[in-house]
């Protein structure tokens, strides 16, 4: 073997090492929640406990995306990625051993200081194992096999819970570390920015001060709604770090994120692109799972099945990535995602009790070959407008871009449905000829238990129920179109922002190619 074909062959090793650990963080969550049910009843966990033990990780990693970068740009990314993939391996270990639901959720925040070191560390190493038209095409590589991974994973962890027990599905995770961190170990070559010095404390502080604020807050919303006064301090709270963060960036020597990384069009209309994308894409499978379980009564084995094209799209689209970027450059493709994304969103507008599942399933498909096709070349755009020295950062910052994007979309996507299907709602319960109150405890209701619903709510005739719950899933189904018309127009706006900011100065689109 010549020498330049063991640098390709350790440039592809490079990349399965990258993403087996990124999916064993990525894929953790959908994989830790099919086995929910039965850690839950194993623990006698509360509802209070059951709600910290799901959402304490991912508000771990939204505080500390933004320190794994800096760690990564001055202690060198391999070292700080293969630290993170050890300490990653115990915390599995732990999980799977845990004595109690409270030492469970400890460890779920270790995980989350982990997976927050590994997750944008993984974007940073391939970046800076592959150039050129190589780059799209493996990070195209990388989002296919991680949608892949988030597609079938969590069934095999549904049904290691079933036969074997909640603690065996920890070893799908556990599997992945262990073979990413031997890969990278073996075949990674060290980088770090030559012109570090040391950590931004004050940065690292207040980003993850300000990053906790807002993604709490917005978990908070998801079950509270907008209006409740701790979500209303959460995400005030979250302003003032903003605007305490960006003063101390500008003033110390050797900031956490280099705020000049904003001035360039490429870096900045990517970063907003990155929201966009996440803000429609993560939100659609709970969305989705909604409508296929509490409007069309599927089982969940039944949902998740109706849900594969949400996933398959992406891991079917991902490779071609690269490709289309050397025939359109980064812009095109990414706009071409975005139109195609687009497509599969205003199709799920007029949705319905009786569309077609098979009109769903393309639109489902359409959604994730758009993110499939425009992700890869918006990251790709990201990381090069960045220079080497700072990439560890750079895919902080993306990581914070998608993390935003994701927890907004969850939350305000949940919400804006729950809000336009309790409108229709009403209307429906007013033509029945129910009084407000008798509306309100029917809604309490339809959301728990339909078939109870007579017994439960007195006062209300059975054909006053008949009448309500009837109109309830057109209620629903209009709830779920208007929420897609609204992610529309983000994706519009996000699409406009990366047409005319992703392009270089001259006028010509940035190209994975140059």
């Amino acid at each position: 073997m010549t020498t330049t074909q063991k640098i390709e062959t350790r440039k592809w090793l490079v990349l399965a090492g990258a993403t087996l650990l990124y999916l064993a963080t990525d894929a953790d969550a959908p994989n830790f929640n099919a086995a929910l049910p039965s850690i839950q009843e194993f623990f006698n966990a509360s509802a209070a406990q059951t709600q910290l033990l799901t959402s304490i990780g991912g508000l771990v990693v939204a505080a500390l995306v933004l320190l794994a970068g800096a760690l990564g740009d001055l202690y060198g990314r391999k070292r700080v990625f293969i630290l993170g993939g050890l300490g990653l391996i115990v915390s599995l270990v732990l999980q799977a051993l845990s004595p109690s639901i409270g030492f469970l959720t400890f460890m779920r925040s270790l995980d989350g200081v982990f997976s927050a070191i590994t997750t944008p560390l993984a974007i940073a190493i391939i970046t800076m194992e592959f150039k050129g038209n190589q780059r799209a095409m493996a990070l195209g590589i990388f989002t296919g096999a991680v949608a892949l991974g988030e597609s079938f994973l969590p069934v095999l962890a549904g049904w290691l819970s079933d036969t074997v027990g909640w603690r065996s599905t920890f070893a799908i995770a556990l599997t992945s570390a262990v073979l990413a961190v031997i890969l990278i170990k073996s075949s990674a070559v060290e980088s770090k920015d030559p012109n570090a010095q040391k950590l931004d404390i004050g940065g690292v502080v207040l980003s993850g001060l300000m990053m906790l604020s807002f993604v709490g807050g917005l978990l908070m919303a998801g079950s509270n709604g907008f209006g409740d006064p701790l979500v209303i301090a959460a995400l005030l709270a979250a302003v003032v770090f903003l605007v305490l963060f960006i003063w101390w960036e500008r003033r110390v020597d050797k900031p956490a994120l280099e705020l000049s990384l904003f001035q360039n069009p490429i870096f900045l209309s990517a970063f907003i692109g990155g929201f966009a994308l996440y803000f429609v894409y993560v939100p659609m499978n709970p969305l989705m799972q909604f409508y296929f379980q509490d409007v069309l009564a599927f089982s969940a084995l039944a949902a998740s099945a109706a849900l594969i094209p949400l996933s398959l799209g992406t891991a079917l689209a991902g490779p071609f990535a690269g490709k289309l970027t050397a025939r359109l450059g980064s812009r095109g493709s990414t706009i071409a995602g975005f139109a195609t994304m687009l497509v599969g969103v205003l199709m799920l507008v007029p949705l319905g009790t009786s569309t077609s599942i098979w009109i769903i399933a393309l639109s489902l498909g359409l959604i994730a070959v758009g993110y499939g096709l425009a992700n890869p070349p918006r990251t790709d755009s990201l990381m090069s407008a960045a220079s080497d020295d700072v990439a560890g950062v750079a895919s902080s910052a993306n990581s914070m871009s998608t993390e935003a994007g994701s927890s907004s979309g969850n939350a305000l996507g949940m919400t804006l449905a729950m809000i336009f299907t309790r409108g229709a709602l009403t209307n429906l319960g007013t033509q029945a000829g129910l009084s407000s109150d008798e509306i309100q405890k029917a809604r309490e209701v339809i959301h728990t238990a339909l078939s109870d619903a007579t017994s439960a709510v007195p006062g209300i005739s059975g054909a006053q129920l008949d009448a309500l719950f009837e109109g309830a899933k057109t209620a629903a189904s209009t709830g779920l179109g208007l929420t897609m018309l609204v992610m529309a127009v983000v994706l519009l706006v996000g699409g406009a922002i990366v047409w005319f900011g992703m392009r270089k100065p001259n006028g010509q689109s940035q190209s994975a190619t140059e």
